[in-house]
């Protein structure tokens, strides 16, 4: 679990009791992006938002590190990072992480005949910060009826809306317009 204290700081809880390796929090605001390493979150951990670094380069560098020392080969390591890197560093705030190994093999158990000597399972989890400023700029927004404004959250509008506590017919009528998008295209 996350939550922002009143001073600004991010406060991670591991809420399980297997220690979460490779936590990373992330911030892309007005395409300044931003991150710190965290490492292994045993119980909690504290970041605040003034010590994440501006390095874009060393963002995909860390990353690679940690998806590495998890049991990916460097090359399986940049081929994620790549899958996925329009997804995971879009606008907003997130916290990547390694699920664990024994939750993955819980989730998705793997047998394979005849068993190799190795398998390394590496999935990289996501959890989307919802700051209190992006909360106000939601509320501002739908006062000013700024569907502009509202369309940059994207698929995160319904759930940043419902978080904050707001309720209004045009966050309705974009959340149904990128619902049907979504649907035309997978073919629904």
């Amino acid at each position: 679990s996350a939550r922002f204290e009143q001073d600004g700081k991010l406060v991670v809880r591991n809420v399980g009791g297997t220690p979460v390796a490779g936590l990373i929090v992330f911030d892309n605001h007005a395409g300044i992006r931003r991150y710190a390493v965290a490492g292994t979150v045993k119980d909690e951990v504290t970041v605040g938002f003034g010590s994440l670094h501006d390095n874009w380069a060393g963002l995909l560098m860390d990353l690679e590190r940690v998806l590495i020392s998890q049991g990916l080969y460097e090359k399986e390591a940049r081929a994620m990072i790549e899958t996925w890197r329009d997804s995971w560093f879009e606008e907003g705030t997130r916290l990547f992480y390694i699920v664990p190994r024994q939750a993955v093999d819980s989730i998705l158990p793997l047998d394979i005949q005849p068993a190799p000597s190795d398998v390394a399972r590496v999935f990289v989890g996501r959890m989307e910060i919802i700051r209190p400023a992006i909360q106000q700029d939601l509320r501002q927004a739908v006062a000013a009826n700024d569907r502009p404004a509202l369309e940059k959250y994207g698929r995160f509008l319904d759930a940043i809306a419902k978080r904050a506590g707001i309720r209004s017919p045009v966050i309705d009528s974009l959340n149904a317009a990128y619902i049907n998008k979504t649907k035309a295209n997978c073919g629904r």
